[in-house]
Protein backbone atom coordinates (compact mmCIF):
# COMPACT_ATOMS: atom_id res chain seq x y z
CA UNK A 1 0.00 0.00 0.00
CA UNK A 2 1.38 3.46 -1.11
CA UNK A 3 1.11 6.90 1.23
CA UNK A 4 -1.30 7.76 -1.26
CA UNK A 5 -3.99 5.05 -1.18
CA UNK A 6 -3.25 6.02 3.18
CA UNK A 7 -4.09 8.69 2.35
CA UNK A 8 -7.61 8.16 1.00
CA UNK A 9 -8.25 5.22 3.20
CA UNK A 10 -8.01 8.25 6.08
CA UNK A 11 -10.47 10.89 4.07
CA UNK A 12 -12.52 8.45 3.55
CA UNK A 13 -13.02 7.54 7.17
CA UNK A 14 -13.17 11.43 7.95
CA UNK A 15 -15.95 11.72 5.55
CA UNK A 16 -18.11 8.69 7.47
CA UNK A 17 -17.44 9.97 11.10
CA UNK A 18 -18.41 13.02 9.82
CA UNK A 19 -21.47 11.97 7.96
CA UNK A 20 -22.39 9.53 11.35
CA UNK A 21 -22.15 13.04 13.45
CA UNK A 22 -24.40 14.46 11.21
CA UNK A 23 -27.10 11.96 11.58
CA UNK A 24 -26.68 11.58 14.99
CA UNK A 25 -27.98 15.55 15.17
CA UNK A 26 -30.08 15.21 12.86
CA UNK A 27 -31.55 12.08 14.72
CA UNK A 28 -31.85 14.30 18.02
CA UNK A 29 -33.25 17.50 16.76
CA UNK A 30 -36.42 15.19 15.01
CA UNK A 31 -36.30 13.40 18.46
CA UNK A 32 -36.42 16.82 20.38
CA UNK A 33 -39.65 17.96 18.03
CA UNK A 34 -41.65 15.14 18.04
CA UNK A 35 -41.69 14.96 22.05
CA UNK A 36 -42.14 18.94 21.57
CA UNK A 37 -45.42 17.81 19.48
CA UNK A 38 -46.22 15.10 21.61
CA UNK A 39 -46.32 17.53 24.17
CA UNK A 40 -48.42 19.83 22.30
CA UNK A 41 -50.52 16.85 21.60
CA UNK A 42 -51.10 15.97 24.96
CA UNK A 43 -52.53 19.74 25.81
CA UNK A 44 -54.86 20.30 22.95
CA UNK A 45 -56.46 16.41 23.84
CA UNK A 46 -56.72 18.17 27.62
CA UNK A 47 -58.19 21.17 26.11
CA UNK A 48 -60.73 19.24 24.10
CA UNK A 49 -61.70 17.20 27.29
CA UNK A 50 -62.26 20.25 29.23
CA UNK A 51 -64.18 21.90 26.38
CA UNK A 52 -66.19 18.71 25.48
CA UNK A 53 -67.52 19.10 29.56
CA UNK A 54 -68.11 22.72 29.40
CA UNK A 55 -70.08 21.82 25.79
CA UNK A 56 -72.28 19.40 27.63
CA UNK A 57 -72.93 21.23 30.62
CA UNK A 58 -74.06 24.33 28.88
CA UNK A 59 -75.97 22.13 26.60
CA UNK A 60 -77.72 20.67 30.03
CA UNK A 61 -78.10 23.98 31.58
CA UNK A 62 -79.80 25.49 27.87
CA UNK A 63 -81.98 22.20 27.78
CA UNK A 64 -83.19 22.88 31.64
CA UNK A 65 -83.40 26.67 30.81
CA UNK A 66 -86.02 25.67 26.92
CA UNK A 67 -88.29 23.49 29.58
CA UNK A 68 -88.58 26.03 32.11
CA UNK A 69 -88.97 28.79 29.58
CA UNK A 70 -91.73 26.59 27.72
CA UNK A 71 -93.27 26.29 31.35
CA UNK A 72 -93.36 29.64 32.27
CA UNK A 73 -95.06 30.29 28.59
CA UNK A 74 -97.69 27.83 28.84
CA UNK A 75 -98.43 29.69 32.21
CA UNK A 76 -98.43 33.02 31.29
CA UNK A 77 -101.18 32.45 28.78
CA UNK A 78 -103.84 31.27 31.24
CA UNK A 79 -102.40 34.08 34.03
CA UNK A 80 -102.49 37.57 34.56
CA UNK A 81 -99.55 39.32 34.61
CA UNK A 82 -99.81 40.18 38.14
CA UNK A 83 -100.36 36.62 38.71
CA UNK A 84 -96.99 35.59 36.69
CA UNK A 85 -95.42 37.65 38.95
CA UNK A 86 -96.67 36.55 42.16
CA UNK A 87 -95.91 33.07 40.85
CA UNK A 88 -92.01 33.98 39.86
CA UNK A 89 -91.16 35.73 42.99
CA UNK A 90 -92.24 32.78 45.24
CA UNK A 91 -95.65 33.29 45.97
CA UNK A 92 -98.11 30.64 47.02
CA UNK A 93 -98.71 29.00 43.57
CA UNK A 94 -102.07 27.07 45.00
CA UNK A 95 -104.13 30.65 45.84
CA UNK A 96 -102.48 31.96 42.70
CA UNK A 97 -104.22 28.77 40.07
CA UNK A 98 -107.28 29.28 42.46
CA UNK A 99 -107.60 33.27 41.63
CA UNK A 100 -106.86 32.51 37.84
CA UNK A 101 -109.91 34.17 35.74
CA UNK A 102 -111.36 32.28 33.12
CA UNK A 103 -111.40 34.82 30.63
CA UNK A 104 -107.83 34.19 29.58
CA UNK A 105 -107.68 33.37 26.27
CA UNK A 106 -106.98 29.11 25.76
CA UNK A 107 -103.17 29.34 23.75
CA UNK A 108 -104.79 26.57 21.61
CA UNK A 109 -107.41 29.16 20.17
CA UNK A 110 -104.59 31.62 19.94
CA UNK A 111 -103.35 29.82 16.77
CA UNK A 112 -99.02 28.39 17.01
CA UNK A 113 -97.17 28.66 20.31
CA UNK A 114 -95.12 31.55 20.65
CA UNK A 115 -92.13 29.87 21.91
CA UNK A 116 -89.12 30.77 19.85
CA UNK A 117 -86.76 28.01 18.14
CA UNK A 118 -83.72 28.28 19.45
CA UNK A 119 -80.75 27.29 17.30
CA UNK A 120 -77.01 27.15 19.03
CA UNK A 121 -74.01 27.47 16.00
CA UNK A 122 -71.57 24.98 16.08
CA UNK A 123 -68.46 25.75 16.89
CA UNK A 124 -65.58 25.00 14.58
Amino acid sequence: MGSGSFSRFGSTVESLRGRLLAERQASRVANEEAEQLADKLRELEKKLKEETKLKWNAEKKLTFLVKKFQSLNNISSSLTPQELYCSLSGSSSSSILNTSSSSHKDPEEEGESKVPKIRIPERH
